[in-house]
């Protein structure tokens, strides 16, 4: 299981600043273009840690836990690769029944101590 936890106080403004436009982030350019095009258009600054450092291991399918804090796009993380993946398939002309067989998209929200 891969666990990405993340502190986002620990991001200085020069790395926000510094942020790559979202189609020469490398952890965008595996999406497809209209996901990424929406996704530059709702969220102009880009990804967030959580979001980078899941979506590889969450389009690996490997069973993933993101923990950190309220807005930081964990649920979106989530979600972001099984849209993609239902764009894909429609492009490819393949059924987007079972476009996930065997697995699950379970976000869960509010679990506090």
């Amino acid at each position: 299981m891969a666990i990405i936890e993340t502190d986002l106080s620990r991001t200085s403004v020069s790395e926000v600043l510094d942020r790559p436009s979202l189609f020469d982030h490398p952890e965008m350019e595996s999406f497809h273009p209209a996901v990424r095009a929406w996704f530059g258009e709702r969220f102009p600054d880009g990804p967030t840690p959580p979001q980078t450092g899941a979506w590889p291991h969450i389009a690996a399918r490997t069973d993933t836990l993101v923990a950190a804090p309220t807005g930081s796009g964990k649920t979106l993380a989530a979600f972001l690769v099984a849209i993609d993946r239902l764009y894909k398939a429609h492009d490819l002309g393949e059924s987007t029944d079972g476009i996930a067989p065997g697995g699950v998209c379970l976000a869960a929200e509010g679990v506090g101590s």
